[in-house]
């Protein structure tokens, strides 16, 4: 297995004090040595926990409103 650089290293240093400071960095490597066998397989025909199968069959985000929901009818929706 061998690491390559791509890019350029992004670094993020920022302070809310003089006391409190702190480093966000990241790198993007190439992998490379994977054979075929090495890659992660798609998510088609992957089985869906029953507690997320229960919400899709409630109609998700989409779904009825609980009883206890006074909202005014749209209000949930981002106004734009």
């Amino acid at each position: 297995m061998t690491l390559t650089k791509e890019g350029e290293i992004d670094v993020r240093v920022e302070s809310s004090s003089r006391v409190r400071s702190w480093v966000t960095a990241k790198m993007h490597y190439k992998i490379g040595g994977l054979d075929e066998a090495m890659e992660v397989p798609s998510a088609e025909g992957a089985p869906v926990e029953a507690s997320w199968k229960k919400f899709l069959d409630l109609g998700g985000w989409q779904g009825k409103r609980p009883d206890n929901d006074t909202r005014k009818k749209g209000s949930e929706v981002e106004k734009k």
